[in-house]
């Protein structure tokens, strides 16, 4: 019964070799392969009798936060913001500290200021 179905199964998956094309592999007789491509597997399990559950669909991923709340522009310049060189980004928080304790705010401690009002500083600056 065992030769049987090994035949069968050996012949299922040759045919649909040769009909797939010379890209997909062969079964060498007297061996089964564990992992198979899908269209062969069917094949397989059709000529054993094999009942499978249907696969399921893959559950739909949202957007990201990111995508949904930020348009391109600001997107782009966070990825070249991570692209620039770590000497430039280090002088480039200097001179927003510097911004944010200078001229009307000179009496800022600046331990104590918080990055969020060094941003709002500078954007009011601009």
């Amino acid at each position: 019964m065992r030769g049987d179905l090994r035949a069968n199964l050996e012949h299922v998956i040759n045919a649909a070799s040769a009909e797939n094309g010379s890209n997909t592999p062969r079964l060498h007789p007297g061996r089964v392969p564990d992992r198979l491509p899908r269209r062969l597997r069917q094949g397989r399990d059709q000529a054993l009798g094999v009942v499978r559950a249907p696969r399921q669909a893959r559950p739909v991923r949202a957007c990201s936060g990111a995508r949904m709340k930020f348009p391109m522009r600001y997107r782009f310049m966070q990825w070249l913001a991570w692209k620039l060189p770590r000497d430039l980004v280090y002088f480039s928080a200097i001179r927003l500290a510097a911004n944010a304790t200078t001229g009307s705010h000179s009496n800022q401690i600046v331990p104590e200021l918080r990055f969020m009002d060094a941003v709002k500083r500078w954007e009011a600056r601009s």
